[in-house]
């Protein structure tokens, strides 16, 4: 017999095998639900990604997709104060 045989691939035959046989009613409805559940949490999340919604200018993610350059010539954050050099770095040891 075919190992891929449509009859063993069956939802009658998924369902009579070894470890669904001793499945009650409460169990087989927490798996339902949380298949359920799963499939719902990652239709949202496929559908926010693809669609968020945010249409408000002044929403948080503006800042980052939006790609401002500040025109040439014009005054950037200021500089950061130069520091007086540190003692030099001890040597390493030769190698072996």
């Amino acid at each position: 017999m075919d190992a891929c045989a449509p009859d063993l691939l069956s939802l009658p035959s998924l369902a009579a095998h070894a470890h669904f046989e001793d499945m009650g009613a409460g169990e087989w409805t927490i798996a339902i639900v949380a298949v359920l559940i799963s499939v719902w949490a990652i239709w949202r999340s496929v559908g926010y990604a693809l669609h968020p919604g945010e249409t408000d200018p002044d929403h948080i993610k503006r800042s980052i997709l939006n790609d401002d350059v500040a025109p040439q010539g014009a005054a950037g954050p200021p500089a950061a104060p130069s520091m007086p050099p540190g003692p030099p770095a001890p040597p390493l040891p030769a190698p072996r």
